[in-house]
């Protein structure tokens, strides 16, 4: 097994800082990528421009960067299954793109219903809070 980053306090809170990392913020997530097309089961956060499709993803039980709640930072969903962003204390940043819609304590994301997401934050396209290309 890896051994796990040196995390300053922001980190473990949720925050994405992680001195001296190599990775800069690519650190706090399990998959960084400009695209992302997922199949299968990932346990763990995802930051992307694109999801192309992501049937199930989120942190379960133990992993060395899981830290006091899941950050996913996803510019634009072209595909999403129900079952993303399954731990249940998440933060999700979502881009202006992305048709976000409630009903109750429900979320809809582009017409799919998200089984285990309460709440989300929506960027706008001028802001960009992750820098998919650097």
């Amino acid at each position: 097994m890896a051994t796990p980053p040196a995390q300053t306090a922001a980190a473990k809170d949720g925050n994405l800082v992680y001195e001296g990392q190599l990775l800069s913020k690519a650190a706090g997530f399990h998959i960084f990528a400009g695209k992302t097309s997922s199949k299968v089961d990932t346990n763990g956060n995802i930051a992307t421009g694109e999801l192309l499709n992501g049937q199930e993803f989120g942190t379960r039980g133990q992993s060395f960067n899981h830290i006091a709640k899941d950050t996913y930072y996803i510019s634009k969903v072209s595909g999403i299954g129900p079952n993303a962003f399954r731990t249940g204390n998440n933060d999700v940043v979502l881009g202006d793109d992305t048709n976000v819609t409630f009903n109750g304590d429900q979320v809809f994301i582009n017409g799919i219903r998200m089984d285990h997401l309460r709440r989300t934050m929506c960027g706008s396209s001028r802001t960009t809070l992750i820098s998919m290309a650097s």
